[in-house]
């Protein structure tokens, strides 16, 4: 397979936007006089580092398998899940993140050239 269907880019768009959209709600929570800033603003930038991280593995020569990108997804659920029980993270902008995951994770699953295109492991 030489190049990425359209279906694939749209999962790395949704990987890119979760990693975005982490960063900017970062920001939207950023109080100075908060009690766990550093917590709570680190907790957005390992969401969207993940986030990146999956987007990345959409690229032509990824080490990534199909499975380790599945797995990948199910980790960053769990933190996300993990940050709004914790309240590290806003239930409101949680959701937000979820849905990005679900879309993407619902690319991989159901676009047939997903197993060809990420190696075997």
């Amino acid at each position: 397979m030489n190049s990425r269907s359209t279906t694939l880019s749209i999962g790395a768009l949704f990987a890119a936007l979760g990693g975005a959209a982490a960063l900017v709600m970062m920001f939207a929570e950023f109080d100075v006089n908060a009690e766990n800033l550093f917590a709570g603003l680190s907790y957005y930038l390992l969401v969207a580092a993940l986030f990146f991280a999956v987007a990345g593995s959409f690229s032509k020569n990824s080490q990534w398998s199909y499975g380790l990108v599945i797995a990948m997804n199910l980790v960053i659920a769990a933190i996300i899940i993990a940050g709004i029980v914790i309240s590290f993270i806003s239930w409101q902008y949680g959701l937000v993140l979820l849905v990005l995951l679900i879309v993407e994770l619902a690319v991989i699953l159901l676009a047939e050239e997903a197993k060809v295109w990420f190696p075997s492991a």
